[in-house]
C-alpha cells in the first residue's frame, strides 16, 4: 500500500499583463474570450487594431494570471505555451517585428513552464531569453530572468549551481532590481559573507526609506541618486531581505542578529496580510473541482492522499522531502 503525497507550490514571477492587472477571474474570462475571437477572425475590430503579437502575448499573459487566480489543473497552461511559442515565433521569422520582445517573452514562457513543473524545459527557454537581454544590455530584464534561471536549477536539483546563480543575480540586480535582488538573496541556501553584508546594508537602506515614506510627520525626502532603486521597495520584498539575513546569519551561528532579522520579516509580511476564511473556502472548491477522482497512478493503491499544509517558511517543504525519501510514497508537484 503506497500513499500518494501532495504538496502544492505556487511560483511567483513578474509577468506584464497587459491587458489584465486589476481584473477579477470573470473578467479576465471575459478578455480571453475576446482575443480568442479576434485571433479566430483577423476582420474584426480588436484583431486590426493590434497585431498578432500583441494579441498572443495578452493570451498568454491573461491565461497565466487566470491559473493563479482560479487553478484549473493546468489546462490553461497548453494554450498560453502555445500562444507564447506563436509570438515568439512570428518576431523570429519577421525581422521588422521589435525584437527587444523576444527576452522578456522567453523570460515569461520560461516561468509558465516552471508552473507546469517542467523545469528542465524552462531553463533552455530561460538561458535564451539571457543571451538576449546579455545582448540588449537590458539589465533590468537580465536580473529577472536570471533569478528565474536560478530557480529552475534548484527546482531540477541541481543545487549548488542555483546558489551560484541566484548570488551571480544578486550582483547583477544590486543597484538596478529590488525585486530580483530581495528574491535572489531570499531563495539562496548559503550566502557569502561578502553578500551577507551588502544585504545588511540594503535592508537597512529600504527599511529607513520605507519608514520616511510611511510617516506623515515628517517631509518626504527624495533618496540619492544610489538610494533610487530602493525608493519604491514593496513590502514583500522588505521581507524577503530580512528573511536572507535570518538564513545568513543562522548560518554563522550568530543568533542574536538571525532572531531580529526574522522578527522584522515576519512583522512586515504581517501588514501585507489580509486574512479572510472565504479565501480558503474559494481554494478549496477549486481543488475539490479539478481533483475529482483517483489519482491513477500506477503502483499506489492507497486512494487517500496525504496533504502537507502549513505557513510560510514553518518546514512544510522539509517534511514533504522527508515523506518523499520513502520508497512507499510518491509526491506530486
Amino acid at each position: 500500500m503506497k500513499p500518494l503525497l501532495l504538496s502544492t507550490c505556487l511560483l511567483c514571477a513578474a509577468i506584464p499583463f497587459h491587458l489584465a492587472m486589476g481584473q477579477d477571474a470573470a473578467a479576465l474570462e471575459e478578455q480571453v474570450a475576446l482575443i480568442r475571437g479576434a485571433l479566430a477572425d483577423p476582420t474584426s475590430h480588436i484583431a486590426r487594431k493590434n497585431s498578432a503579437i500583441s494579441l498572443h502575448v495578452n493570451l498568454a499573459s491573461i491565461l497565466q494570471q487566470l491559473n493563479h487566480l482560479s487553478p484549473d489543473g493546468g489546462r490553461r497552461i497548453a494554450e498560453a505555451e502555445i500562444a507564447y511559442r506563436t509570438a515568439i515565433s512570428i518576431i523570429e521569422k519577421d525581422k521588422s517585428a521589435d525584437q527587444s520582445l523576444l527576452g522578456s517573452m522567453l523570460g515569461n514562457l520560461g516561468a509558465l513552464l516552471m508552473e507546469d513543473g517542467r523545469p528542465g524545459d524552462a531553463l533552455l527557454e530561460l538561458e535564451r531569453g539571457i543571451k538576449l537581454a546579455e545582448v540588449r544590455g537590458a539589465l533590468d530584464e537580465l536580473s529577472s530572468i536570471s533569478f528565474n534561471r536560478a530557480k529552475a536549477l534548484a527546482l531540477i536539483g541541481r543545487l549548488e549551481e542555483a546558489d551560484l546563480a541566484y548570488s551571480d543575480c544578486a550582483d547583477l540586480a544590486y543597484g538596478i532590481s529590488a525585486s530580483s535582488f530581495s528574491k535572489s538573496t531570499a531563495a539562496m541556501e548559503s550566502m557569502s559573507p561578502a553578500l551577507l553584508k551588502k544585504t545588511e546594508d540594503v535592508s537597512k537602506t529600504a527599511h529607513r526609506l520605507d519608514k520616511e515614506r510611511k510617516d506623515p510627520s515628517k517631509k518626504k525626502k527624495t533618496a540619492s541618486p544610489q538610494e533610487q532603486w530602493l525608493a519604491n521597495i514593496r513590502q514583500m520584498e522588505l521581507s524577503w531581505l530580512d528573511f536572507a539575513l535570518f538564513k545568513g546569519f543562522n548560518k554563522l551561528k550568530q543568533y542574536d542578529a538571525a532572531w531580529e532579522a526574522v522578527q522584522r520579516a515576519n512583522h512586515v509580511m504581517r501588514e501585507t496580510v489580509s486574512y479572510g476564511v472565504e479565501a480558503d473556502w474559494n481554494t478549496i472548491r477549486t481543488l475539490t473541482s479539478v481533483f475529482k477522482g483517483p489519482m491513477g497512478i500506477p503502483g499506489y493503491s492507497d486512494s487517500i492522499p496525504i496533504f502537507v499544509v502549513g505557513l510560510p517558511r514553518s518546514g512544510s517543504t522539509l517534511v514533504e522531502q522527508i515523506f518523499a525519501a520513502n520508497s512507499d510514497a510518491r509526491t506530486r508537484p
